[in-house]
């Protein structure tokens, strides 16, 4: 199993590298860094959908965003082998927003719809993701993200919804990004999507997060 991240952009690619850094101390897996946009996508973040394409000696993978911020240990290739190789992801948030988006799009909700900042696949699940590439440059509110899960759907791929603490979303104004309220978070991996797109913000979160833990 391999890991892999999206940085392009100056600042992106600092950020990504910093999370790379983070992962491979806490995963063991080799950590790549996509930094071309090979696939003409829209956004980068579409590009996570060609990770097949882009590492074909690899049979297993672990996607994540470079705006995560990994707290703790987590062994993924050996809960991804040991779970029967489902496609592995986290259930978004249940939120008027995505309640909205499933509606818009026929899709599950709650427990269903899995925010795609992070997840683990193996190369048998290229289907879903080709499938989602195919709704490429938009469809819906989240970049790729209802695509993939429309995919998900689509191809009656099972699906391992591992636990919010797998991939916990931090919110402005409510969550607390010092170093001290991160230390004392429980969880195994943060996300902080809602800086905005931010990376100069991101970096000194991440500096925060990694420099305060162990």
């Amino acid at each position: 199993m391999i890991a892999v991240t999206i940085g392009i952009g100056d600042g992106w690619k600092q950020a990504a590298t910093r999370a790379a850094a983070r992962v491979q101390e806490m995963t063991e897996l080799a950590v790549h860094i996509i930094d071309r946009n090979d696939f003409g996508a829209a956004h980068p973040a579409w590009l996570k959908l060609k990770i097949p394409e882009m590492f074909p000696a690899h049979d297993e993978f672990f996607y994540f965003d470079s705006d995560i911020l990994m707290l703790r240990h987590w062994l993924a290739r050996e809960m991804f082998e040991a779970m029967g190789r489902p496609f592995m992801a986290v259930p978004d948030v249940n939120s008027l927003p995505v309640l909205r988006e499933c509606q818009a799009f026929q899709l599950p909700f709650p427990d269903w719809y899995v925010n795609s900042g992070l997840f683990v696949f193996g190369r048998e699940h290229r289907p879903v993701l080709d499938a989602a590439w195919a709704r490429h440059p938009s469809y819906g509110t989240w970049l790729e993200q209802t695509a993939l899960n429309r995919a998900l759907i689509d191809t009656r791929t099972e699906v391992c919804r591992l636990p919010r603490t797998f991939n916990t979303l931090l919110w402005p104004g409510v969550d607390n990004y010092s170093p001290e309220a991160l230390r004392a978070r429980p969880e195994i991996i943060l996300h902080a999507a809602s800086l905005g797109g931010n990376a100069d913000l991101l970096r000194a979160v991440q500096r925060a997060a990694f420099d305060s833990t162990s």
